[in-house]
């Protein structure tokens, strides 16, 4: 499997997951006092594995050479608040959401 399938189905799994747990997710994420932050540890876990997937596949030459660390934090914002339905994302067509960001991804980091 190339670096870009492997991308695909992480982040994939990363908006199932999102989905599945979407009611204690947004709930966590929603502004309030007091709140607890969300888990740093999860964010920098999220970031290293991303990253090393894509420059991996950049040092590969099977992914677009891109800003590794701008790139893995735009698609993971995109996926989790596409797949939470928060933000610009609310109205979004969740039957075409896997299919349409694939496709983002695909055609970002395609060389």
């Amino acid at each position: 499997t190339g670096a870009l399938d492997r991308l695909c189905i992480a982040f994939g799994t990363l908006g199932g997951f999102v989905r599945e747990y979407r009611a204690v997710l947004a709930a966590a994420v929603q502004p309030s006092a007091g709140a607890p932050p969300l888990d740093d540890h999860m964010s920098a876990w999220l970031m290293d594995a991303y990253s090393a997937l894509v420059s991996r596949g950049i040092e590969r030459g099977e992914l677009r050479d891109v800003p590794v660390e701008a790139t893995v934090r735009t698609l993971v914002s995109a996926y989790s608040a596409a797949f939470l339905g928060i933000g610009i994302w609310a109205t979004a067509d969740e039957a075409t959401l896997d299919r349409d960001l694939e496709a983002v991804v695909r055609a970002l980091l395609t060389p």
